[in-house]
């Protein structure tokens, strides 16, 4: 994809140039970050659809978003001698605000990310965070940033949720779950994620469509590309 990405709507967002610099590819390997670049958003339906839950609104196509790395831009703190990645409750409770901002790569990214939410919210998409870092932990981000409202505590799912922890911490299980309680098909969900290992495992059994993110946290070209495939869904 040539040039800089525009939303829905023709909101054209500022260039992420000049916003902190990602982590090196030797540090991003280290912290099993995938290299390869790659969407597939498919359109395979399912010809059955379980009944909707009365408790759950009738979004008729869902995002899944991982945390560290996809929606954060994790950084080294040098006080702290240790990344700041999601998995580290007390690390993460110890941050500055200045240090959560950095964490999301400075205020620039954020309003991208703030303008990507809200995009999917108009294109009918219901939006989910499914982490192995603790709950706690990513709603202390979310809070800082402004990005709360996007992400009730029923949508957000981190090491420490029973949902999780019952399927073994394997993400493509519980986004099957959440399929089946909703009735979304193949192509009515986006799992986005940095971990080629997650991708791979969602990808191996026909979860859902998938869109691996290839540096350290969603570009502003990333975010493009995630809201684009939805709109031609």
């Amino acid at each position: 994809m040539d040039g800089s990405p525009t939303f829905d709507g023709g909101y054209s967002p500022a260039s992420l140039d000049g916003a902190a610099a990602l982590i090196s590819p030797d540090e991003a390997q280290e912290m099993d970050f995938c290299r390869s670049p790659r969407a597939s958003f498919g359109s395979r339906r399912s010809s059955q659809s379980p009944t909707v839950l009365d408790d759950e609104d009738d979004a008729p196509r869902c995002v899944v978003l991982d945390f560290d790395g996809t929606l954060s831009t994790p950084k080294y703190v040098e006080r702290l001698q240790n990344w700041a990645v999601c998995d580290k409750e007390v690390l993460i409770s110890s941050l500055t605000d200045e240090e959560i901002w950095a964490n999301g790569g400075g205020v620039q990214r954020v309003e991208l990310m703030r303008q990507m939410l809200e995009t999917l919210q108009r294109q009918g998409c219901a939006l989910y965070i499914v982490s192995l870092g603790f709950t706690g932990a990513i709603r202390r981000h979310l809070d800082v940033w402004g990005l709360s409202s996007y992400f009730p505590e029923s949508r957000v799912f981190g090491q420490d949720s029973p949902l999780l922890i019952e399927r073994d911490y394997v993400k493509a299980a519980l986004i099957e779950n959440l399929m089946a309680r909703r009735g979304w098909a193949f192509g009515d969900v986006l799992f986005v994620d940095d971990s080629q290992k997650n991708i791979s495992e969602c990808d191996r059994r026909r979860t859902c469509a998938t869109y691996t993110v290839a540096e350290s946290g969603l570009t502003e070209r990333d975010m493009g590309a995630v809201c684009a495939a939805l709109r031609g869904s």
